[in-house]
């Protein structure tokens, strides 16, 4: 199923390693652009603006405004 959402949305981007304390930035009200498609899904998500990231970030979250 392919979607594509442009949307007002947080944005969670961390730094998440094993043994290590978490470093994590949260964006609010982030103007993004989500698509996905295709077998096996590939998403790409677009950003308006240059967005805080901790030092070797390896996990991004989206919260959708409809919770999802």
């Amino acid at each position: 199923m392919s979607y594509d959402y442009q949307v007002i949305a947080s944005v969670i981007a961390a730094s998440r390693h094993m043994g290590t304390h978490s470093d994590e930035h949260l964006n609010e009200s982030v103007n993004i652009q989500l698509t996905s498609s295709g077998k096996p899904t590939i998403a790409r998500l677009n950003f308006d603006m240059p967005l805080q990231w901790p030092a070797h970030p390896n996990f991004v979250m989206v919260n959708l405004p409809d919770g999802s």
